[in-house]
């Protein structure tokens, strides 16, 4: 059973390299999207506890609200990490467990991505705020989330492959590709 973990920092292009593994054919999984999950279900009752300000008139949480508060305070998003990665963890762990292989994309580490191999996809960071502002996020907000996560050399240093999506959409597609070949290749 193989998986590979597609990583890198906000506005490296991880989604895009996901959906083309995905339209290539592989088993992909979005842990910002198990997150949410998460967020709503197993993770909403501490985490409502802890930051009830954003609770929403339906119960569920404004994660707007609550990025807002945590990409601010660095000891904020570290108590809402301890609450949601264990989750997280677990039911990426779940859903893997369903298929033989597959492509995991994850935005930042969690303790999963440290047991298997990772293809981190690259950008230079004016490259990522470009993409980033086009996404309607201010400088603001750019910086804070960008300062809490691991800088462009610590994702390079996790990497048992790198993508580079600093290119046009053509040279990134042609490059997962080959990063897919190398992947499901060497386990054959």
């Amino acid at each position: 059973m193989t998986w590979w973990v597609v990583t890198g920092g906000i506005g490296c292009g991880k989604s895009t390299v996901t959906r083309l593994a995905a339209a290539a054919g592989y088993t992909t999984i979005d842990a910002d999207l198990v997150g949410h999950d998460v967020l709503a279900g197993p993770a909403r009752a501490a985490v409502a506890a802890r930051w009830p300000e954003v609770v929403v008139e339906n119960g569920q949480i404004d994660r707007k609200a609550l990025g807002a508060i945590v990409f601010s305070d660095r000891s904020q998003l570290k108590e809402l990490e301890a609450i949601t990665h264990p989750l997280i963890s677990e039911e990426l762990r779940h859903r893997m467990a369903a298929t033989t292989r597959g492509v995991l994309e994850l935005s930042v580490p969690i303790p999963l991505a440290g047991n298997l191999p990772t293809v981190v996809v690259d950008a230079p960071d004016h490259i990522r705020r470009e993409r980033l502002r086009k996404r309607g996020l201010t400088d603001e907000q750019i910086e804070a989330r960008m300062n809490n996560q691991p800088s462009r050399q610590e994702w390079l240093a996790m990497a048992t492959i790198v993508i580079d999506n600093s290119g046009t959409p053509e040279q990134l597609h042609r490059a997962v590709t080959r990063c897919l070949r190398q992947i499901f290749q060497e386990e054959s």
